[in-house]
Protein backbone atom coordinates (compact mmCIF):
# COMPACT_ATOMS: atom_id res chain seq x y z
CA UNK A 1 0.00 0.00 0.00
CA UNK A 2 2.78 2.42 0.89
CA UNK A 3 4.64 1.50 -1.92
CA UNK A 4 1.62 2.36 -4.24
CA UNK A 5 1.13 5.67 -2.50
CA UNK A 6 5.01 6.85 -3.24
CA UNK A 7 4.37 5.93 -6.72
CA UNK A 8 1.40 8.20 -7.37
CA UNK A 9 1.52 10.62 -4.63
CA UNK A 10 4.12 13.10 -6.66
CA UNK A 11 1.69 13.21 -9.65
CA UNK A 12 -0.69 14.13 -7.27
CA UNK A 13 1.05 16.75 -6.07
CA UNK A 14 1.83 18.39 -9.17
CA UNK A 15 -1.69 17.84 -10.32
CA UNK A 16 -2.35 20.09 -7.37
CA UNK A 17 -0.22 22.69 -7.58
CA UNK A 18 -0.63 23.38 -10.94
CA UNK A 19 -4.13 23.50 -10.70
CA UNK A 20 -3.82 25.76 -7.62
CA UNK A 21 -2.13 28.12 -9.99
CA UNK A 22 -5.12 28.35 -12.33
CA UNK A 23 -6.63 31.76 -11.26
CA UNK A 24 -8.97 32.87 -13.66
CA UNK A 25 -11.38 30.06 -13.81
CA UNK A 26 -10.84 26.68 -12.12
CA UNK A 27 -10.83 23.61 -14.67
CA UNK A 28 -14.41 20.77 -13.71
CA UNK A 29 -12.53 18.18 -11.85
CA UNK A 30 -14.02 15.96 -14.16
CA UNK A 31 -12.56 17.00 -17.08
CA UNK A 32 -9.31 16.63 -15.21
CA UNK A 33 -9.90 13.40 -14.65
CA UNK A 34 -11.10 12.58 -18.10
CA UNK A 35 -7.61 14.09 -19.05
CA UNK A 36 -5.47 12.26 -16.86
CA UNK A 37 -6.94 8.43 -17.97
CA UNK A 38 -6.57 9.67 -21.18
CA UNK A 39 -2.83 10.18 -20.67
CA UNK A 40 -2.85 7.03 -19.07
CA UNK A 41 -4.12 5.06 -21.85
CA UNK A 42 -1.78 7.08 -24.13
CA UNK A 43 1.28 4.84 -22.90
CA UNK A 44 -0.27 2.06 -25.37
CA UNK A 45 0.26 3.56 -28.36
CA UNK A 46 3.06 5.00 -27.26
CA UNK A 47 4.76 1.78 -25.71
CA UNK A 48 3.96 0.33 -29.49
CA UNK A 49 5.76 2.76 -31.28
CA UNK A 50 8.23 2.80 -29.16
CA UNK A 51 8.83 -1.25 -29.52
CA UNK A 52 8.93 -0.81 -33.32
CA UNK A 53 11.65 1.97 -33.34
CA UNK A 54 13.65 0.27 -31.38
CA UNK A 55 13.79 -2.99 -34.30
CA UNK A 56 14.43 -0.15 -36.70
CA UNK A 57 17.07 1.63 -35.24
CA UNK A 58 18.82 -1.99 -34.14
CA UNK A 59 18.73 -2.70 -37.69
CA UNK A 60 19.91 0.90 -38.38
CA UNK A 61 22.39 1.21 -36.55
CA UNK A 62 25.50 -1.13 -35.80
CA UNK A 63 26.75 -0.04 -32.84
CA UNK A 64 23.50 0.54 -30.19
CA UNK A 65 25.77 2.06 -27.75
CA UNK A 66 27.31 4.60 -30.01
CA UNK A 67 26.38 8.15 -29.99
CA UNK A 68 24.02 8.20 -33.21
CA UNK A 69 22.16 5.25 -32.26
CA UNK A 70 21.67 7.18 -28.64
CA UNK A 71 20.26 10.01 -30.30
CA UNK A 72 18.17 8.50 -32.57
CA UNK A 73 16.51 6.46 -29.62
CA UNK A 74 15.90 9.21 -27.06
CA UNK A 75 14.85 11.64 -29.50
CA UNK A 76 12.82 9.91 -31.46
CA UNK A 77 12.21 6.54 -30.41
CA UNK A 78 11.28 7.84 -26.92
CA UNK A 79 11.06 11.09 -26.40
CA UNK A 80 9.29 12.44 -29.56
CA UNK A 81 6.77 9.27 -29.00
CA UNK A 82 5.82 10.25 -25.71
CA UNK A 83 5.45 13.55 -26.15
CA UNK A 84 3.36 13.09 -29.43
CA UNK A 85 1.10 10.34 -27.56
CA UNK A 86 0.55 12.71 -24.21
CA UNK A 87 -0.35 15.47 -26.62
CA UNK A 88 -2.55 14.24 -28.63
CA UNK A 89 -4.27 12.42 -25.89
CA UNK A 90 -4.63 15.94 -24.21
CA UNK A 91 -5.73 17.74 -27.37
CA UNK A 92 -8.46 14.90 -28.68
CA UNK A 93 -9.89 15.64 -25.24
CA UNK A 94 -10.13 19.50 -24.93
CA UNK A 95 -9.17 21.48 -28.54
CA UNK A 96 -12.78 21.60 -28.97
CA UNK A 97 -13.90 22.07 -25.41
CA UNK A 98 -15.55 25.32 -24.27
CA UNK A 99 -14.26 24.75 -20.75
CA UNK A 100 -10.70 25.48 -22.37
CA UNK A 101 -11.05 29.14 -22.32
CA UNK A 102 -8.16 30.36 -21.00
CA UNK A 103 -4.49 30.36 -22.13
CA UNK A 104 -3.16 29.20 -18.58
CA UNK A 105 -5.50 26.31 -19.12
CA UNK A 106 -3.15 24.55 -21.85
CA UNK A 107 -1.20 24.24 -19.14
CA UNK A 108 -3.32 22.53 -16.62
CA UNK A 109 -4.25 20.15 -19.36
CA UNK A 110 -0.81 19.13 -20.51
CA UNK A 111 0.13 18.48 -16.76
CA UNK A 112 -2.60 16.45 -16.08
CA UNK A 113 -2.39 14.31 -19.14
CA UNK A 114 1.27 13.98 -19.12
CA UNK A 115 1.05 12.80 -15.37
CA UNK A 116 -1.38 10.37 -16.22
CA UNK A 117 1.15 8.99 -18.59
CA UNK A 118 3.77 9.08 -16.02
CA UNK A 119 1.54 7.57 -13.05
CA UNK A 120 1.29 4.43 -15.46
CA UNK A 121 4.60 4.53 -16.12
CA UNK A 122 6.20 4.73 -12.45
CA UNK A 123 3.93 2.27 -11.33
CA UNK A 124 4.74 -0.36 -14.17
CA UNK A 125 8.51 0.44 -13.42
CA UNK A 126 8.09 0.33 -9.46
CA UNK A 127 6.05 -2.93 -9.37
CA UNK A 128 7.98 -4.87 -11.80
CA UNK A 129 11.00 -4.98 -9.10
CA UNK A 130 12.22 -1.47 -9.05
CA UNK A 131 10.77 -1.30 -5.39
CA UNK A 132 11.32 1.86 -3.04
CA UNK A 133 14.94 2.68 -4.39
CA UNK A 134 13.39 3.38 -7.75
CA UNK A 135 10.27 5.01 -6.18
CA UNK A 136 12.13 7.81 -4.66
CA UNK A 137 14.55 8.30 -7.07
CA UNK A 138 11.80 8.62 -9.78
CA UNK A 139 10.05 10.98 -7.65
CA UNK A 140 12.47 13.26 -7.85
CA UNK A 141 13.49 13.19 -11.24
CA UNK A 142 11.07 11.25 -13.70
CA UNK A 143 7.92 12.56 -12.50
CA UNK A 144 9.02 15.91 -12.58
CA UNK A 145 9.91 15.85 -15.90
CA UNK A 146 6.73 14.50 -17.13
CA UNK A 147 4.98 17.09 -15.40
CA UNK A 148 7.38 20.39 -16.83
CA UNK A 149 7.51 18.93 -20.33
CA UNK A 150 4.04 19.31 -19.42
CA UNK A 151 3.91 22.52 -18.62
CA UNK A 152 6.29 23.52 -21.79
CA UNK A 153 3.82 21.71 -24.01
CA UNK A 154 0.86 23.53 -22.32
CA UNK A 155 2.25 26.90 -22.16
CA UNK A 156 2.58 26.37 -26.20
CA UNK A 157 -1.01 24.65 -26.66
CA UNK A 158 -2.74 27.17 -24.86
CA UNK A 159 -1.51 30.02 -27.16
CA UNK A 160 -2.07 28.03 -30.30
CA UNK A 161 -5.66 27.66 -28.90
CA UNK A 162 -6.39 31.20 -28.64
CA UNK A 163 -4.76 31.62 -31.98
CA UNK A 164 -6.67 29.44 -33.26
CA UNK A 165 -9.99 30.71 -31.41
CA UNK A 166 -9.07 34.49 -32.80
CA UNK A 167 -8.36 33.00 -36.25
CA UNK A 168 -5.03 33.31 -36.56
CA UNK A 169 -4.40 29.64 -37.67
CA UNK A 170 -0.87 29.94 -39.28
CA UNK A 171 -0.01 30.93 -36.05
CA UNK A 172 -1.78 28.23 -34.18
CA UNK A 173 -0.05 25.65 -35.63
CA UNK A 174 3.69 27.02 -35.63
CA UNK A 175 2.67 27.31 -31.46
CA UNK A 176 1.50 24.25 -31.91
CA UNK A 177 4.68 22.81 -33.32
CA UNK A 178 6.58 24.26 -30.34
CA UNK A 179 4.18 22.42 -28.20
CA UNK A 180 5.91 19.04 -29.42
CA UNK A 181 9.22 20.30 -29.83
CA UNK A 182 10.23 21.99 -26.90
CA UNK A 183 8.85 19.17 -24.60
CA UNK A 184 11.11 16.52 -26.80
CA UNK A 185 14.11 18.42 -26.70
CA UNK A 186 13.52 18.33 -22.58
CA UNK A 187 12.83 14.89 -22.64
CA UNK A 188 14.94 13.68 -25.00
CA UNK A 189 18.40 15.56 -23.30
CA UNK A 190 16.73 14.09 -20.08
CA UNK A 191 17.26 10.38 -21.49
CA UNK A 192 20.42 11.45 -23.39
CA UNK A 193 22.49 12.05 -20.08
CA UNK A 194 20.75 9.42 -18.29
CA UNK A 195 21.88 6.29 -20.82
CA UNK A 196 25.20 8.39 -20.99
CA UNK A 197 27.53 5.98 -19.03
CA UNK A 198 30.39 8.55 -17.34
CA UNK A 199 31.54 8.98 -13.66
CA UNK A 200 29.23 11.89 -12.57
CA UNK A 201 25.68 11.25 -14.69
CA UNK A 202 23.51 10.76 -11.61
CA UNK A 203 25.37 14.54 -10.48
CA UNK A 204 24.27 15.75 -14.36
CA UNK A 205 21.18 13.99 -14.34
CA UNK A 206 20.10 15.66 -10.67
CA UNK A 207 21.54 19.33 -11.78
CA UNK A 208 19.60 19.10 -15.28
CA UNK A 209 16.68 18.17 -13.32
CA UNK A 210 17.09 21.37 -10.59
CA UNK A 211 17.75 23.45 -14.09
CA UNK A 212 14.67 22.65 -15.46
CA UNK A 213 12.60 22.64 -12.01
CA UNK A 214 13.12 25.99 -12.30
CA UNK A 215 12.85 27.41 -15.11
CA UNK A 216 9.55 25.40 -15.17
CA UNK A 217 7.96 27.15 -12.00
CA UNK A 218 8.83 30.16 -13.11
CA UNK A 219 7.20 29.42 -16.18
CA UNK A 220 3.61 28.28 -14.09
CA UNK A 221 4.00 31.75 -12.20
CA UNK A 222 4.52 33.67 -15.03
CA UNK A 223 1.90 32.27 -16.72
CA UNK A 224 -0.71 32.07 -14.29
CA UNK A 225 0.15 35.61 -13.65
CA UNK A 226 -0.59 36.68 -17.62
CA UNK A 227 -3.29 34.47 -17.66
CA UNK A 228 -6.08 36.27 -19.94
CA UNK A 229 -9.35 34.23 -21.57
CA UNK A 230 -9.17 34.17 -25.08
CA UNK A 231 -11.32 37.05 -26.16
CA UNK A 232 -8.92 39.78 -24.65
Amino acid sequence: MFLMLLAVFPSIYLIRYVYRMDGVEKEPVGLLAKVFFAGVLSAVPAVAAELMLQRLFAGIFTNTEGVAYLLAENFIGVALVEEFCKREAVRRRVWNNPEFNCTFDGIVYCVCGSLGFATIENILYIFSGGGYQVAVMRALTSIPLHAFCGVYMGYYFGMARKAAQNEYEARSATLLTLSLAVPTLIHGAYDFILNLDFEWMTLAVVAFCVILDGMAISRIRASSRDDLPFWY
